[in-house]
């Protein structure tokens, strides 16, 4: 019996090419075959389609299977440049055109988003306490400041409520180098320099008329000044027998001593530097014991208690501030602790070299 053509025999469909790796499917669905199947004439296919041909025909000698539907890709949604794994490139909208693939962030990615955040916030925080801190430090340094000109303040009122305490020490030792013994042929007695230097130079000096009234008196004017081991010759300028003051100037140069601006009160103490007896470099303390006026049998006297003896006549009477107060004159001999000294304003009045 001669064999007859399988009925409704159709060409294998071939699917367009694709390239890539991924998995192809069968080129046609086989058919059963009959127990004595006639061979298949084959087809000339396009070069590009010799695998699937092949495939094809090795197929048709293995029992008949039903191979999985592949739907054909549409080449237009595989971009020419896009690699191939065996998997869309991405999902394909109904229309054909890629969809807008949808991102998602991954962890590292929802970390460092936090942490820039965070970073922020600290980055904040950080510039606001620094702008804090810089106000408070400005604030700080502001307070220091007044702190220090207070302090400062207050130095400068213990500087001169220590400059009115009385120290007999160091009174004496800023006053002895301005006081000198005073010889004559008749006399010892003291004198003490004052003001600035003279004119030309030299010093100018203060005692009591008294005690160079003999070389006043016989028209020599010399006399002869020591302190320690210093000796000068000095010469009486001027003087005032009734104010029992005079005026001395040697040629050599010899701090001055400053004078009080004001008169002195009583209970204020006081130091007086002389010579007595010819005793060199000599102080003895008290205080002002009274203020007598003009007006008075032994006025205008300053009353001190300090002791003094014959020598301290000239010398000067200081007050807490190195300044001279008067200049001792005389003593009560008849009593104690009562000395007078002649006010040193008029001394500075009558010689103008204060």
């Amino acid at each position: 019996m001669g064999q007859s053509p399988v009925p409704n025999q159709r060409p294998a469909y071939a699917p367009p090419p694709v390239t890539g790796t991924g998995y192809q499917a069968p080129a046609q669905p086989v058919q059963p075959q009959p127990a004595q199947p006639q061979p298949v004439q084959p087809q000339v296919m396009p070069p590009q389609q010799q695998t699937q041909s092949t495939l094809s025909q090795a197929t048709l000698s293995q029992p008949a299977q039903r191979p999985a539907y592949a739907p054909p890709v549409p080449q237009s949604s595989v971009p020419a440049t896009a690699p191939m794994s065996g998997f869309p490139a991405g999902p394909v909208s109904p229309t054909g055109a890629p969809a807008t693939p949808v991102r998602r962030l991954s962890w590292p990615g929802i970390v460092a988003l936090v942490l820039a955040v965070v970073l922020l916030g600290v980055t904040g925080f950080q510039a606001y306490q620094v702008h804090s801190l810089s106000n408070d430090l400005d604030a700080t340094r502001a307070q220091l400041a007044q702190e220090a000109t207070d302090a400062d303040k207050r130095v400068d009122a213990v500087e001169n409520q220590l400059a009115t305490q009385f120290n007999a020490e160091k009174i004496a030792a800023k006053t002895l180098p301005s006081v000198f013994r005073v010889r004559t042929s008749d006399s010892i007695g003291s004198a003490f320099a004052v003001g600035t230097a003279a004119s030309d130079g030299g010093t100018n000096l203060l005692t009591n008329f008294h005690v160079i009234e003999d070389v006043w008196d016989d028209g020599t004017k010399k006399v002869k000044i020591e302190h320690a081991d210093q000796l000068y010759d000095a010469t009486v300028v001027a003087g005032d027998k009734k104010a029992d003051i005079a005026q001395l100037h040697t040629t050599a140069k010899i701090p001055g001593l400053k004078v009080a601006p004001v008169e002195s009160k009583s209970g204020q103490e006081i130091l007086v530097v002389g010579s007595p007896l010819g005793l060199k470099d000599t102080v003895t303390s008290g205080v002002v014991s009274a203020f007598r006026e003009a007006n008075t049998q032994h006025g205008p006297y300053i009353q001190f208690d300090a002791p003094i003896n014959p020598g301290n006549s000239g010398g000067p009477v200081i007050n807490a501030s190195y300044e001279v107060i008067g200049i001792a004159s005389a003593k009560f001999t008849d009593a104690e602790g009562l000395g007078l000294a002649i006010p040193i304003k008029i001394a500075c009045d009558m010689f103008k070299i204060c």
